[in-house]
Formats: C-alpha cells, structure tokens, sequence
C-alpha cells in the first residue's frame, strides 16, 4: 500500500483545495499514473507539476518518481518493461547502495557549475524524460532558471549561441542517444547522466556521471530497466540536495 493510501482523515482534511484534487486524482487513478509523466500528470489534474511535487513531499515523497517506485514496490499490477516477468525484480538496487557509489568531488563540481550558470537546459528522450521532467520541476522550485525538452532539434538551436553562462543536462542511457549527444559538437559545458559506469562517450561531456554499479536499458545486460532509471534519478536527487544547500 502506498503512503497515500495510509493518510489518515486528519492528513487529508489539513490539505489545500488544491492538493486535495491531486491527492483525488492519484487515489482513483493510481495503476494508471505509472507510466506518466509529471508533465501528463499534471495536464490531466489541471495543476502544476510543481504543486504535484510539493504535494508528494508533504506526504513524505522525495518526488514523483519514488512515487512511481513505491507503487511498484507494493505489487501494484503494472508492467513497464515486457521483457520482465515480475515487477518486484527493480528491488535488486536500494538507493544507499546507490549514494554509496556515487563520486561527490565531481557532483560538487558540476553543482558549483550549476550555480555559476544563467540558464540550465535539460535534454532526455524515452523514459528518461520522466526523470529529467521532474528534474527540471525541482530545479524551478529551487528559482533556478531552466529549460527541458526532448527534441534534438530543438537542443542544436538553443546550443548555437555558445555562452559560458549555460550548461547542459543530458539524461540517457541509451546508446543511440549518447552517439547523437555526442555529434552535438557544441563548446557549451555539459553534463551526461547515465546509469552507465563507463561508456565511450565519457570524453564527449565536460562532466560524466555515474554511479559505480553497472546499469543498462538492454534486458540483456545484469541491471534491468527500472533499476538503471533508478540510478539516474538518484543521481540527479543527490545534485538536487547539493544545490540546495
């Protein structure tokens, strides 16, 4: 059972009017919110995704993603990847073993970056969108000026104008996403998030991010799907927490 269910009628009565639809909207439609964005989400509440992260931490959520985990975490019936046969295998990582993994010196790094930059662009594809989504959101509630989006295209013509006041934020694990990163050939500095510990396109970004432990998207490779998105949001908590403080 997820935290929401376990709000008490006094939990729920000292909520807003508005956080009081969002908490209406995620009883009813629970199953389905798991293969939402924060963006969809929030089109469909008629809210702002930062009032649904907001909401989530009153109730004890880092965000709408360990949402999203929790729910998987308590049997809820849903499949993202078709290749797994039982939803509970993403409990094969915890998130300390994670943090444990991670190379602060170089988080602290691109965070001093982060806040030496006038604007922070964030590129992500796939289901990787969902973690720079809200990644983004975050960063806008910390009054960070920001820009997410998931067109190449789009990314080439914000990166020609070449500033050393901007930085970019690339979150992928895919392959074929890191060849086109990497074929951007812009001079502004950038950050690649991947659950990948080493890849051949570490030389391509100013700052490689990763975590120790070994994770890819392909259902061939030891860590499956839902364990490598898991790595790549913990890591972009973890900056998150850094900035903040």
């Amino acid at each position: 059972m997820s935290v929401i269910l376990k709000l008490t009628e006094r939990d729920i009565n000292s909520l807003t009017t508005t956080e009081k639809r969002v908490y209406n909207y995620l009883v009813i439609n629970e199953v389905k919110t798991i293969n939402k964005s924060i963006r969809e989400l929030a089109n469909d509440i008629y809210v702002s995704a930062s009032t649904i992260i907001k909401f989530l931490k009153k109730i004890g959520y880092n965000g709408y993603l360990e949402y999203k985990y929790d729910l998987l975490r308590n049997d809820q019936p849903v499949i993202i990847n078709p290749n797994q046969k039982n939803v509970n295998q993403i409990e094969s990582l915890d998130i300390t073993q994670i943090k444990n993994n991670l190379d602060y010196p170089l988080l602290k790094k691109v965070v001093d970056k982060m806040r030496d930059s006038k604007m922070i662009y964030v590129f992500a594809v796939g289901v990787e969108r969902f973690i720079a989504q809200e990644f983004t959101a975050k960063l806008q509630l910390l009054n960070v000026n920001c820009y997410y989006t998931n067109d190449i295209y789009d990314m080439r013509n914000l990166l020609k104008n070449e500033d050393n006041k901007k930085i970019v934020f690339y979150i992928s694990n895919l392959e074929n996403d890191l060849l086109e990163i990497s074929n951007l050939n812009t001079k502004i500095e950038s950050v690649l998030i991947t659950s990948q510990h080493k890849s051949p396109f570490m030389t391509k970004n100013n700052f490689y991010v990763s975590s120790k432990i070994s994770g890819c998207n392909s259902p061939s490779n030891n860590i499956i799907q839902s364990d490598a998105l898991l790595i790549m949001n913990v890591i972009c908590n973890t900056i998150l927490e850094i900035l903040s403080i």
